[in-house]
């Protein structure tokens, strides 16, 4: 989170949530533990969440710039509305682009990728000439 630009205090604070987890667990009618995950969040944790929102509105920023730069055009219903060039539900991504804007959506990506660790799988992902979502992996 630091380097996609969250205030020092407020990362230290999402990191003390997520390094300070411990799990107990109830073994024929005794209870064992603590256990410490050494992978940070497991699945089905209440803060996972929000922590993909954080990062999604990351990715989102920078594809907005992307836009602002004209690098990209976004669909617009009418003049007056506002363009839309990406949407994010739940882990899946789509971004409207054409052929010579895929390589700018590339490299935001390529970018979003070093700052936050993330990788993108790109064999999840579909051809400029198809209309599917593109998946990252969030674990």
């Amino acid at each position: 989170m630091a380097r996609l630009v969250f205030d020092y205090n407020w990362t230290a604070k999402v990191m003390n949530c997520v390094t300070s987890v411990s799990y107990f667990f109830r073994v024929n009618q005794e209870i064992a533990g603590p256990i410490k995950p050494g992978r940070g969040l497991q699945q089905g944790d209440p803060l996972s969440p929000y922590l993909f929102v954080l990062c999604a509105h990351s990715l989102s920023t920078l594809i907005d710039g992307c836009e602002v730069k004209g690098l990209f055009k976004g669909v617009k219903i009418s003049s007056a509305s506002p363009s839309v060039s990406h949407l994010f539900f739940a882990d899946d991504s789509l971004v409207r682009t054409t052929m010579e804007e895929g390589a700018h959506l590339k490299e935001c990506l390529s970018l979003y990728g070093r700052l936050s660790e993330k990788l993108i799988n790109y064999d999840k992902s579909a051809s400029p000439l198809v209309p599917i979502p593109i998946h990252c992996l969030w674990a």
